[in-house]
């Protein structure tokens, strides 16, 4: 679910979103990556976007590698949902904050 605010020429894309469990199968988690991109490709250039969730990830303290996206917040150690959301973020040139 996402809602489009605009105000004073700027434009905010907001999407909550909850993403699969730790438990889950792989291919439920890849499904929820994949349309979640595909939601944010749909959003103009210029617009800014804010993703609510609960990833189930966990990132990690170690930005190696992901200094762009990672916002330097994290704690403890990565796990795979860590690296699929900093993959995600990678593509769609989001930073992780606020873990």
């Amino acid at each position: 679910m996402s809602i489009k605010i605009t105000g004073g020429g700027d434009v905010l894309r907001v999407v909550c979103a909850y993403a699969p469990q730790c438990g889950c199968n792989d291919d439920v988690k890849e499904d929820f990556y994949r349309d979640l991109e595909a939601l944010t490709q749909e959003f103009e250039e210029n617009e800014s976007i804010i993703i609510g969730d609960e990833f189930s990830g966990h990132i990690g303290s170690c930005r190696d590698g992901y200094e762009r996206w990672h916002g330097g917040r994290g704690y403890g150690f990565r796990n795979e949902e860590g690296k699929m959301l900093l993959s995600y973020a990678e593509a769609a040139d989001l930073a992780v904050v606020n873990t």
